[in-house]
């Protein structure tokens, strides 16, 4: 029998850490939104994602400002950018869109 802590190594930070990162990470992106730089401000905000389990206040608000991100773009952009992007920033692209299907309030749906 596994525990959820043995199927992914353990966050290094503590949840405050990680909540105080996940801010400081929305500033560094709306300075950069802010230079027009949308593929940049998309690679800020999909590093160092939070995976802890006491991280959930972090990890609801990151989807929903990812989606922002992507909002801001002309949709015949959005393929490009996303082609752009490593691998591993597209695999946490799509978790991102996961999370936030799961939320209340994703795409007007309650």
């Amino acid at each position: 029998l596994l525990l959820e802590g043995e199927l992914y190594d353990t966050e290094p930070r503590d949840p405050a850490q990680v909540l105080s990162d996940a801010k400081q990470k929305q500033e560094a992106v709306r300075s950069t939104l802010a230079k027009e730089d949308i593929p940049g401000a998309l690679e800020i905000a999909l590093d160092s994602t939070p995976y802890g389990p006491n991280d959930e206040e972090a990890k609801a608000t990151l989807p929903l400002f990812v989606v922002s991100i992507l909002n801001s773009m002309k949709s015949s952009e959005i393929i490009n950018v996303v082609k752009a992007l490593s691998q591993d920033d597209q695999d946490t692209l799509m978790k991102y869109f996961y999370k936030g299907m799961g939320m209340p309030g994703w795409c007007g749906v309650s």
